[in-house]
C-alpha cells in the first residue's frame, strides 16, 4: 500500500458525492492499492480483507461498489483471464507519481489495455464504459457472491492453501490469484511442502488488508527461509490434483 494525496475537491465532486459510503470509501481505499500506474486489483475477495477487515461489509456490498464505482466513471474494469483489475483514470490524469516504480500489475500490457479502458474498447472490460447505465452488472463469478467462512466442501490441489487462509482471516482467498501463484512457484521446481511451509510463515506474519498470494509470490524468499529457520513440519495433506 502507498501513501496518497487526497485533495478538497474530492468531498465536492458531485459524481463522488452521489455515491454510496462504501462505493467513496472503496475509491480513496483502491488508490492506496495501486501500483504507480494507477492499476489494482479488484476481486471483491480481495478488497474485503485488504479495506474492510474489521468492517461488516461483505462481498455484496463491495460488488455494488464496484458497480457505483464504474457507472460513475472513477475506475474502469479490466479482466485478464481469471483477474479482475481497476484503473483510476482520474487519478492517473490528475496525480502523476515523481519516481514511479517500475512494477505494474498488468505487466507490459499496462499501456495497452489502461488505453482501451479509456477508450472503452478493450473486450477485456466486459461491457464497461463511462457510458454504463445502473442496470451494469459484474462478471458472472462476482454477481451476487457472498464471503464464505466455511472450508472448501470438495478437496482439489489448492485446499491446503485456501484453508491456511480460511483459517487465519475468516474469509475466502482471490481463487484465481492463489492458483495461478501457487502454480507458478511449483513450475519453479518448489515442493508442495515448502510452499505451505512459507504460505503458513507469510500468512502468521501478515495482517489481511496486505495479505495477497501476488504479494506472497514475490518475497516468496523471504518465507521459504523463515519456514526452513523455525524447523517447520506439516504434514501435507494427499488431495487430487485436478486442473
Amino acid at each position: 500500500m502507498r501513501a496518497r494525496i487526497l485533495k478538497p475537491e474530492f468531498f465536492t465532486d458531485k459524481k463522488v458525492g452521489k455515491l454510496s459510503p462504501t462505493a467513496r470509501l472503496m475509491f480513496l481505499g483502491m488508490g492506496t492499492l495501486c501500483d504507480d500506474g494507477w492499476v489494482c486489483h479488484a476481486e471483491p475477495e480481495y478488497l474485503k480483507p485488504a479495506l474492510f477487515l474489521y468492517a461488516p461489509e461483505d462481498i455484496l456490498e463491495i460488488t455494488r461498489g464496484l458497480q457505483e464505482l464504474s457507472v460513475a466513471d472513477r475506475i474502469r474494469l479490466i479482466r485478464v483471464g481469471d483477474d479482475l483489475f481497476a484503473f483510476l483514470p482520474r487519478m492517473a490524469r490528475n496525480c502523476p507519481i515523481n519516481h514511479p516504480s517500475k512494477f505494474r500489475h498488468l505487466g507490459h500490457l499496462h499501456a495497452q489495455l489502461t488505453q482501451e479502458a479509456l477508450e472503452g474498447s478493450s473486450k477485456l472490460l466486459e461491457g464497461y464504459s463511462s457510458n454504463t447505465n445502473t442496470n451494469t452488472e459484474l462478471p458472472k463469478e462476482h454477481k451476487q457472491q457472498k464471503r464464505s467462512v466455511t472450508p472448501q466442501t470438495k478437496n482439489t490441489w489448492v485446499t491446503p492453501w485456501w484453508d491456511a487462509w480460511l483459517e487465519k482471516y475468516h474469509g475466502d482467498p482471490p481463487s484465481g490469484e492463489l492458483c495461478k501463484t501457487i502454480k507458478g512457484l511449483q513450475k519453479k521446481g518448489h515442493s508442495d511442502l515448502l510452499i505451505l511451509d512459507a504460505w503458513k510463515a507469510y500468512l502468521d506474519d501478515t495482517e489481511g488488508r496486505f495479505a495477497s498470494p501476488s504479494r506472497f509470490a514475490q518475497t516468496f524468499g523471504v518465507w521459504a527461509g523463515t519456514a526452513k529457520s523455525r524447523g517447520d513440519e506439516l504434514a501435507f495433506p494427499n488431495y487430487p490434483v485436478d486442473d
